[in-house]
């Protein structure tokens, strides 16, 4: 009686944790947005240039940078509500109940995440051109910082997709959401759930789309080694990459055969980690 209770009390706390990162993310999406706009018509933008997505470099930073940072308030904050009816605490929740991880095991998640993006870029770019009316343009935003902007705003850029969005989205995703779900699912079904989930963060079906397998690499590695951990390493070497290639204005529009090797890489990279690093029982 006393386990039906508490497994009861367990689904009630997990739909709270999802509707509650739901409802968190729309109401930061909903008020950073709007406030750029306010801001932007107060400051003498156009409606117009704002339907272009004609913005200041500096409008873009701040609001990317708030964004990240206000979803790991939320990640942070849910976690340490949750706590209670949690076993392993607020740090499990955003880190995994993985203490100790080889040096190496970072390693080869970072050489996983700098290969598992190829294969995405070309998915992305051939939807770019067969389906141009779908994209939103965010990535070109970001590239224009990088390349033109003052050296002030490139840091601030590079530091915030570089880092502080990779933390911040596995803190989210491969953390708090991972754990919520995978107390009620298998591997396979959380690894699903937590990639949509990932892929319909970035709005941009361009760029989200082509990111399920992305997340789908990221999850497996939470899943082999029962550790946020892998999954940052991976994210920020893959954004690095991205953030290298925008910096420097290197075109790299990807072709299929090395994007297939790429992502083929990537995965021997993933069988690395799970041979080295078997996951702890939650």
């Amino acid at each position: 009686m006393e386990d039906a209770k508490e497994a009861q009390v367990q689904r009630l706390v997990s739909v709270a944790i999802i509707a509650a990162i739901a409802v968190g993310w729309g109401a930061i999406v909903l008020v950073v947005n709007v406030g750029l706009v306010v801001a932007l018509v107060a400051t003498g933008t156009t409606f117009g240039e704002i339907a272009q997505l004609k913005l200041p470099p500096t409008s873009l930073v701040i609001t990317t940078g708030v964004q990240f940072l206000a979803m790991a308030a939320l990640s942070i904050g849910i976690a340490r509500l949750a706590a209670p009816y949690r076993p392993f605490g607020t740090t499990a929740s955003l880190l995994g109940h993985r203490r100790s991880l080889g040096g190496m095991t970072l390693l080869l998640a970072a050489a996983c995440g700098a290969t598992v993006g190829w294969l995405p870029g070309w998915l992305a770019a051939t939807m770019r051109t067969l389906l141009p009316q779908l994209e939103l343009g965010t990535i070109g935003l970001v590239q224009g910082v990088l390349q033109e902007g003052p050296w002030i705003q490139r840091l601030a850029m590079v530091a915030i997709v570089a880092v502080i969005g990779p933390v911040a989205e596995e803190w989210l995703f491969r953390g708090l959401l991972y754990d919520t779900v995978r107390r009620h699912a298998g591997p396979i079904g959380t690894v699903v759930a937590t990639s949509l989930a990932f892929s319909a963060f970035h709005m941009d079906p361009v760029q989200g789309i082509p990111l399920l397998f992305t997340g789908a690499v990221f999850g497996a590695l939470r899943e082999v080694t029962g550790s946020v951990a892998p999954a940052i390493a991976a994210h920020i070497a893959n954004n690095a990459l991205g953030v290298a290639l925008g910096v420097t204005a290197v075109s790299a529009e990807p072709n299929l055969l090395p994007s297939v090797i790429a992502a083929l890489a990537a995965l021997l990279a993933l069988a690395g980690v799970a041979r080295r690093e078997a996951p702890v029982p939650a």
